[in-house]
């Protein structure tokens, strides 16, 4: 029997998971924080597992860390495998099939193998790109007067910034086509949560008064607004919507003071990254979500035990 031992953490122990896993140690009622203690019960990791909560179902996220005042070797891999073994098995007796990481990592780096080495492999990607605001938005003005000259877009077609817009409309938008809930969204749009979206810089289309798309952005340095999320309706899919989206933020932007655009796009957000290349915003990086199955195979387990 192991002398790696899993359990709910307790006490201490919860500052300890919030420590060393931040944002992802949340005392939220979908999180459950866990830690990995040897024979004389002294922590040796810890572990955060998220439920499949909302629309989530039955993929559930997890992070897990060691702790770095074990004596454990940098390269014994025991106690996070011990950990994932822990939350696959918790997760699975809830009827979760799928452990997802809670976090992105940059494609190839250490925390990319790292994570390979439990089991997990990508699944999803997303890209990066950073382009000066001044530049975009030289590049985005002449496209903009095209649409306009040629009428590409509906006459009932307008931008206005979130600040003036149905934010209830917007987070139903959010919520159908990126999933979340009313309840954290809401804070988020409203401008009420400490790390809101910018509610001039972002942007939301109207054709008529239907809320058909929006481009939603915050500044994490006082130069740099980055676009946490992009929605168009698959009615104004066409290419003018994004660009005149891209071109509201990217002045309104110019117009706070900011001087860097910071886009994260996923693979099916093809408009989004063919306008970024027009204006020059090539890939930057590029990160990797994992994934793994609750039920390992037989062969998968053999694996696992191998590596060990």
């Amino acid at each position: 029997m192991s002398s790696i031992q899993p359990r709910t953490a307790r006490g201490l122990e919860i500052k300890l998971c919030r420590m060393l896993l931040g944002n992802e140690a949340s005392m939220h009622p979908d999180y459950h924080l866990f830690v990995a203690t040897d024979a004389a019960d002294m922590p040796l990791g810890v572990g955060s597992l998220r439920s499949g909560a909302e629309s989530l179902d039955e993929l559930w996220g997890v992070h897990v860390a060691a702790c770095p005042i074990s004596d454990q070797a940098a390269d014994d891999l025991s106690t996070p495998r011990a950990l994932i073994a822990y939350a696959r098995s918790l997760a699975m007796s809830q009827g979760a099939r799928v452990l997802q990481t809670l976090r992105w990592f940059e494609q190839d780096s250490a925390d990319h193998a790292y994570w390979a080495t439990l089991g997990f492999t990508p699944h999803q990607y997303r890209y990066t790109h950073e382009i000066s605001a001044r530049r975009g938005y030289e590049r985005l003005s002449p496209l903009v007067e095209q649409i306009h000259d040629h009428d590409w877009a509906p006459v009932t077609a307008r931008i206005i910034p979130l600040a003036d817009a149905d934010v209830q409309a917007v987070c139903d938008l959010h919520i159908q086509h990126l999933g979340g809930s009313a309840r954290r969204l809401m804070p988020m749009l409203d401008g009420s949560a400490p790390h809101a979206y910018d509610r001039r810089v972002s942007m939301v289309l109207l054709c008529g008064e239907q809320t058909k798309g929006f481009t939603l952005g915050w500044f994490p340095e006082p130069s740099v607004c980055e676009i946490a999320a992009n929605v168009l309706d698959p009615t104004v899919r066409l290419g003018w919507a994004d660009l005149l989206l891209k071109h509201a933020a990217v002045k309104a932007v110019l117009e706070r003071g900011g001087q860097l655009f910071r886009f994260c796009t996923a693979e099916q957000h093809r408009d989004s990254r063919r306008t970024l290349e027009r204006v020059g915003g090539g890939v930057s990086r590029t990160e990797v979500r994992m994934q793994t199955v609750c039920q390992l195979t037989e062969a998968q387990g053999a694996a696992s035990d191998l590596v060990r």
